[in-house]
């Protein structure tokens, strides 16, 4: 390994082995803070667009991650004659294929949320003319606190100015049909993929199976998007609207990566993410409830749960609208303020159902934000706490 790489990070155990080379953890020998490192072996590196393709990544990461939290950081890069090491974020999360594995079909409102999450990484890579080309869920990645990391840009390419792509890269099964068949394309390669993690998550499968490469890239040109009824009874209309737009071989109608994000799941995904998964955590917040996976693996929709169980109380304490706001600033403030909204609640509601004292201070809390990021044209509603908690006798 480079000696100025050991000179300010003591190496530590395999993390995980890919075609190029090896991630593992390391800690700064300055702060004591834990990173990964990710070493590029360059004797594997036989084709020269391999050989670009590793050369460019530190600078497309960089790039992609600056004012982008949904993006892997990389904090240093270093390099020597035989090797290209990035110390990259630590993300000790679980990848989304893992998650897929663990808990797939997801719920609705849960795969909105990664949805909405990834998009918008996507989204601004798109914005500075970058395209990541290998979208899977092996490359999207969560932090400790659950957030979304998009990693890995060893495939990505610039584009725009009237330049597309060329060039046969991606993971089989989450390729783009256009890439596959050998024509220029642009961005919207990076949206069929996100399409097909859509579907995969509310499926538990891939749209397009096959038992051969052959077969499945026959299947992927095809593109023959079909919905068993069996497994997608549960699933809305508008979600299946929603597949159908992002897996469209015509590259001219498929949605691009800002339109997935205002066009949504039935108006339930925004640039801030699932608003409606922050009414299951509200719900938390207000009655010390929770609904679980398993309930909605089982049928029963968020409407029908709190229908049952909380009935003319909680119902609408946050409208799910979009939140759609042009000023990327404005969305991250708000963002950080929601979610710190959600931590009060959740804290809370570890202990006991909140009672009233704590409810006014939350409600107090939410209506700052919603006057001093939202405004009044986003038609975010917090209820009087008195028509939500209603009456110590009931």
């Amino acid at each position: 390994m480079s000696e100025e790489l050991h000179r300010h990070f003591s190496i530590g155990p395999e993390l995980g082995r890919g075609r190029f080379g090896t991630v593992r953890r390391c800690t700064s020998l300055l702060s004591g803070d834990h990173f990964a490192v990710k070493s590029i072996d360059k004797a594997c590196l036989h084709d020269p667009l391999d050989l670009a393709s590793v050369e460019q990544e530190p600078k497309l990461t960089q790039l992609a991650a600056a004012g982008n939290p949904s993006v892997v950081q990389i904090h240093a890069v270093f390099e020597d004659h035989l090797s290209l090491h990035l110390v990259l974020d630590l993300l000790s999360g679980p990848d989304l294929f893992d998650r897929i594995s663990a808990s797939a079909p997801f719920s609705e409102p849960q795969a909105a949320q990664i949805l909405a999450s990834l998009m918008e990484a996507v989204a601004i890579c798109h914005r500075r003319g970058i395209a990541h080309r290998d979208i899977k869920p092996d490359n999207v990645l969560f932090d400790d606190q659950g957030r979304l990391k998009l990693v890995d840009f060893g495939s990505a390419e610039c584009f725009g100015d009237g330049r597309g792509m060329t060039g046969l890269v991606g993971t089989p099964y989450y390729v783009a049909p256009e890439v596959l068949a050998g024509r220029e394309y642009d961005d919207k390669c990076d949206v069929w993929s996100a399409g097909v993690i859509l579907y995969v998550m509310l499926a538990g499968f891939v749209p397009f199976y096959g038992e051969s490469a052959a077969e499945i890239f026959e299947k992927v040109l095809r593109a023959n998007l079909r919905f068993p009824a069996a497994v997608f009874r549960d699933v809305s209309p508008a979600a299946k609207d929603l597949m159908r737009r992002m897996l469209c071989k015509d590259v001219s109608r498929r949605l691009s990566a800002e339109q997935v994000l205002k066009y949504g799941m039935g108006n339930k995904v925004s640039p801030l993410g699932d608003v409606y998964s922050y009414g299951v955590l509200l719900l938390e917040m207000f009655t010390g409830r929770t609904p679980t996976n398993e309930m909605f693996k089982d049928g029963l929709s968020l409407h029908k749960f709190v229908e049952m169980n909380f009935p003319d109380r909680v119902m609408g304490i946050v409208d799910p609208c979009l939140l759609q706001m042009e000023d990327e600033d404005l969305r991250l403030k708000t963002e950080v303020c929601l979610v710190s909204v959600v931590r009060i609640g959740l804290a809370c509601s570890r202990q006991s159902p909140m009672n009233r004292m704590q409810l006014s201070d939350v409600l107090r809390e939410m209506r700052t934000i919603r006057d001093l990021y939202l405004g009044a044209e986003t038609q975010v509603e917090i209820k009087n706490k008195d028509n939500l908690i209603g009456d110590d006798s009931d």
